[in-house]
């Protein structure tokens, strides 16, 4: 099976066939997929600002990271599971848009990074300061989540 078999198979399948025949549930599914990435991003983010001392400075750091790892998660699993669906509704068309592939490799690399930066302080010691290290993932994950984002958006445009 070809690349291009497995993105026709998508499209036949049950799922791509409802969300092009349908008119309500691509928009429903496409509005949940915005919203769990809301979730994911703002946990993501309080990590991330946490660790460059923006925000709960009062808080110590492996506190605010346990706090929220569980909706991070969260978020994550809902934004790939509802990421599929939509992918399934129109891959033949993403598979075609340069700028699907950039967003792709984007997004693994945000999420090596995020997961890189939780493990490290939820495994490190618990000082109040964040190590320079610790810095400079959240610096390049936060980069590479905004980055991302404009490659997402841009694929209405390409």
């Amino acid at each position: 099976m070809s690349l291009q078999d497995f993105y026709i198979w998508c499209e036949k399948t049950w799922i791509g066939t409802v969300l092009q025949t349908n008119t309500y549930p691509f928009p429903v599914i496409e509005a949940v997929h915005l919203l769990t990435i809301t979730l994911m991003l703002g946990t993501m983010f309080t990590i991330n600002f946490r660790v460059l001392g923006f925000v709960l400075k009062s808080r110590p750091l492996p506190e605010v990271v346990e706090g929220v790892q569980t909706w991070m998660r969260t978020g994550y699993v809902l934004t790939f599971i509802t990421g599929i669906v939509l992918f399934m509704s129109e891959s033949l068309k993403l598979s075609a848009n340069a700028a699907w592939l950039p967003k792709m490799g984007l997004l693994v690399g945000a999420m090596v990074f995020q997961f890189i930066l939780s493990a490290f302080i939820l495994k490190g010691s618990r000082l109040e300061q964040p190590t320079a290290l610790a810095k400079t993932l959240a610096v390049v994950s936060t980069l590479l989540w905004l980055v991302t984002g404009v490659a997402a958006r841009w694929i209405a445009f390409v």
